[in-house]
């Protein structure tokens, strides 16, 4: 299945993209995109992406088809519904 992620904030002007897509395995969590996503955009390592982990460096997450807030890289992917890489901000 294929799967789209857009770029917010930091994430965008790192990659210098607007969204990116990949071919992913039915079974696929958000911890194997993280990995596709460092593989593709080096850029994001260090800045975004714990390189020895995968992890997301906070407070970056990844929004799940608009709807809600993913925290847990172990989440199957659906993809019917895109990603968005963002930064969760505080301000006012």
């Amino acid at each position: 299945m294929r799967i789209t992620v857009e770029f917010l904030g930091l994430a965008r002007r790192l990659t210098g993209e607007r969204q990116t897509e990949f071919q992913i395995h039915n079974s696929a969590a958000l911890r194997d995109i993280v990995v596709l996503l460092a593989e593709r955009f080096p850029s994001l390592l260090s800045q975004i992406i714990v390189p020895q982990t995968y992890d997301l460096i906070s407070p970056y997450y990844f929004n799940v088809g608009g709807r809600f807030a993913a925290t847990d890289l172990e989440t199957s992917v659906d993809g019917n519904q895109p990603l968005i890489l963002m930064c969760l901000e505080a301000g006012g």
